[in-house]
């Protein structure tokens, strides 16, 4: 399925293409621009740009999160993910249920968390990502859910940069950057764990 942001398309939003989606497998090509959307995933996709090297932007200006998951397997690539709400703390990215891969992708919230993920049937794998300028935490787990971190930066946060809370919550990953956030680099409380191997923290 191809998508352009550009008038007389096909489909007038991804929400919109997101409904005639297959049940499992399909993959939409987002055409470059810029997207004002806040989209809920529940089926196995794969969601990148048309072109390589094209410029895609998602951003949700509402408190609603710019992906909310819950499908079962979920692939994001090469795109920008902008939370923009500034009337509360709305995370930019969130997992409730099933598994999120997140590849070369970059990540922002004005006033929330960058990646948040709940639920022990959660996951999240995040490789050559950037979790930037967020207003809590970048990457935060609750409740057994996981996140495995690579080859990406985390910097900027106003909270810290990785959190793990929760018996069975955990972060893991390595090649990563931790830097420049107002809290603790990682933090990991109420059973949560963290392995973080050949990352930098400053």
């Amino acid at each position: 399925m191809h998508l352009s942001s550009r008038p007389g398309q096909a489909y007038a939003t991804i929400a919109d293409a997101l409904k005639d989606a297959a049940a499992t497998g399909d993959t939409l090509l987002l055409g470059e621009g810029d997207y004002d959307e806040a989209l809920v995933l529940t089926t196995s996709i794969v969601i990148r740009p048309a072109e390589e090297g094209e410029k895609v932007v998602i951003r949700s200006q509402s408190d609603q999160p710019v992906l909310a998951c819950s499908g079962v397997n979920i692939v994001v690539e090469n795109l920008q993910l902008q939370q923009s709400f500034a009337g509360g703390a709305a995370d930019c990215v969130v997992v409730t249920q099933g598994a999120l891969h997140l590849n070369n992708v970059s990540i922002t919230s004005k006033m929330g968390s960058g990646i948040f993920a709940s639920g022990a049937t959660s996951s999240v794998s995040a490789l050559s990502c950037s979790v930037s300028n967020v207003g809590k935490y970048g990457c935060f787990v609750i409740d057994g859910a996981t996140i495995d971190v690579n080859d990406s930066m985390i910097e900027g946060c106003k909270g810290a940069g990785v959190v793990a809370r929760g018996t069975g919550s955990q972060i893991t990953g390595g090649k990563c950057t931790v830097k420049n956030n107002g809290g603790n680099s990682a933090e990991v409380y109420d059973g949560g764990h963290a392995s973080l191997t050949d990352c930098h923290f400053f």
